[in-house]
C-alpha cells in the first residue's frame, strides 16, 4: 500500500504520512473483490485521501484549526533522520519515514492512475484529531 496523501477521520485519519485505519478499510474492500478472493490477483494499491495538498495548504489548515501560526520549514535531506528520532521515532521506524519523505520530496515513485480515496479531508481531519487537544 502506498502512502496516504491527505485526508481521513478517526476511521480513516491517523498519521501524517499514512493511515493504517484507511489502508485496514481499503484492504477489507479488495479482499472482498471476487478476482481477490480466489487469491489470482496481487499488486501494490495506492491509498489516498480525496484531494492534494500542497505544505502550504497543510499549514492554513493547522492555523485554521488550532488558531495559531504555522509556517512551512523545509529540512535538508541530512537532517530527516534525526529530527524523527527527536519526535519519538525509533530507530527502524525514522530510517523508514527518512525514506519515505525523500522519495516523496523528489517525486521518485509511479503517481498511480487510480488511487483508492478517502472520503474525509485534511481540515475535517485535524479537527477530529487535533481541535479536542488545543484547548
Amino acid at each position: 500500500m502506498a502512502a496516504e496523501r491527505g485526508g481521513g477521520s478517526d476511521t480513516e485519519c491517523a498519521g501524517h504520512i499514512s493511515s493504517g485505519r484507511l489502508v485496514s478499510k481499503s484492504q477489507t474492500r479488495l479482499c472482498a473483490e471476487p478476482a481477490r478472493q480466489s487469491g489470482s490477483e496481487t499488486g501494490v494499491y495506492a491509498v489516498e485521501g480525496p484531494e492534494q495538498y500542497s505544505p502550504e495548504d497543510v499549514a492554513e489548515l493547522l492555523r485554521e484549526v488550532l488558531n495559531q501560526p504555522v509556517r512551512v520549514a523545509s529540512l535538508p535531506k541530512a537532517e530527516l533522520l534525526a529530527a524523527y528520532r527527536r519526535n519519538g521515532f525509533s530507530d527502524s521506524a525514522a530510517q523508514s519515514y527518512a525514506h519515505m519523505t525523500e522519495i516523496f520530496v523528489t517525486q521518485a515513485y509511479d503517481v498511480p492512475a487510480s488511487p483508492l480515496k478517502g472520503t474525509t479531508n485534511l481540515k475535517t481531519c485535524f479537527q477530529q484529531v487535533l481541535a479536542p487537544n488545543a484547548a
